[in-house]
Order: structure tokens, then C-alpha cells, then sequence
């Protein structure tokens, strides 16, 4: 099965799934950020909204090359991306612990959503608040931690919502998620001249280093 087939084959099978996006927006760490990609990709995240410089990309540590396979829309103020959102039926969920917050797991989405994380440190800001619609939290168990690192937490949200969603589960292979690049690597056809081929050059490298450790051993010690 060629390769952009299979990824129109699993977008068209959620395509008339709820979405969901995510906005990049006052977290300190790149790293946070960079998982946060990640997490949202393995998810069906459908785009990643960035209030920030494009150049930002380059520093987003960790996302394991899920910068390149995401549609990424950049914004000039946070009133363009609530105008944004209001013109594409997209609602904006804060994730918060508010008096107003409903736990996560009774799936309180309302339809194509989009993701408002806060920072490290201090959380949601009130711009950030007075852009979202409603707000979500992850319930904790114990009081031996005030909160979840965000990237952790983001990524339980988005498992609820795909969850909540429907999506289509993503085929698996050798303890690994199948990825555009794996597909292709797993399709491809080996013949028979391909395999002499690589023997050849594999005994072709190993006569090199040979010899390349021969003029070493001589150059040393005057063989």
C-alpha cells in the first residue's frame, strides 16, 4: 500500500470525527512544548495553533520530528485566534483546575475543540482564561503533588477526547505505532540483485577497513 494512501485512509475515517487543536502560548519550556507535540500527534491532533514567531519551531525540543507532519497555524493576537475559532465552530477549553472546571473523564467536549494549556509556573493567565469557553481538569488522588507537569497532563486530555471522539486506533507493528516513514520501509520490495547488491558492499567495506588497519599497523610500526 503506497505510503499517502494510507494517510488519506485513516483521515478519511475520522473525518466526520469531532477535531481537536492545540495552542502553543505562554509555556516556558520548549521541551513541555515539543512533548506536547508529540503527545498530540499520537492523538490525531488535527492542527497546531502557535501564538508566537515561526522561528519558535526550531526550538521545540523533544516533538521526535512531529514538527514536520503537523499543519502549523500561526497568529498575530489572541483575539484572532478566538475570531479564528468562532468562524470554524471550534470551541476552547481551558485546561485548569477552576471552581467552574468539570473532570476530564466525563467527557465534557463540545464538538471541534481547541486546547489552551498554562505555564509551568502560574498556570492559566486571564487573557488565556477569558479566550476559553469552559474548562477541564484532571482529577489527582493524592496530596503529595499540587499539580501534573503540563506536557503529562495535556496528554491525558487529548487520550480523553480521541477516546470521547471516536477515532479510528492507529495499527501497531513490533512494539512500535505504525508511522508514513515505517510503512514504507516495511513495503518496499527487496529482490534478489538488492540483497547481492548489499552483500557486496557490505564485503567491499569490510576489504576497505582491512586494508585501511594494514596501513595503520605499518604506519605505526614501520611493518
Amino acid at each position: 500500500m503506497e505510503v499517502d494512501k494510507i494517510i488519506t485512509a485513516t483521515a478519511s475515517e475520522n473525518q466526520t470525527k469531532p477535531d481537536f487543536y492545540i495552542l502553543i502560548y505562554n509555556i516556558q519550556k520548549y521541551r513541555n512544548i515539543g512533548t506536547i507535540i508529540r503527545s498530540a500527534s499520537a492523538f490525531n491532533v488535527k492542527a497546531v495553533f502557535v501564538y508566537a514567531n515561526k522561528k519558535v519551531l526550531k526550538k521545540f525540543y523533544g516533538n521526535q520530528n512531529t514538527t514536520k507532519t503537523n499543519e502549523f497555524i500561526f497568529f498575530d493576537s489572541l483575539d484572532t485566534i478566538k475570531k479564528y475559532c468562532k468562524d470554524n465552530s471550534i470551541t476552547i477549553c481551558g485546561i485548569e483546575i477552576t471552581e467552574n472546571s468539570k473532570p476530564v473523564q466525563s467527557n465534557p467536549f463540545l464538538g471541534n475543540t481547541l486546547f489552551v494549556f498554562g505555564n509551568e509556573g502560574t498556570g492559566l493567565s486571564d487573557k488565556q482564561k477569558q479566550l476559553c469557553d469552559y474548562f477541564v481538569y484532571i482529577q489527582q488522588y493524592s496530596n503529595r503533588t499540587g499539580s501534573l507537569n503540563v506536557a503529562i497532563a495535556a496528554s491525558i486530555v487529548f487520550h480523553h477526547f480521541a477516546v470521547f471522539a471516536g477515532y479510528t486506533p492507529a495499527s501497531f507493528t513490533q512494539e512500535k505505532y505504525e508511522t508514513a516513514s515505517s510503512y514504507e520501509r516495511r513495503n518496499k520490495e527487496i529482490t534478489c540483485e538488492d540483497l547481492l547488491d548489499e552483500k557486496e558492499f557490505q564485503q567491499g567495506e569490510n576489504e576497505n577497513t582491512g586494508n585501511k588497519i594494514e596501513e595503520s599497523l605499518s604506519q605505526m610500526f614501520d611493518i
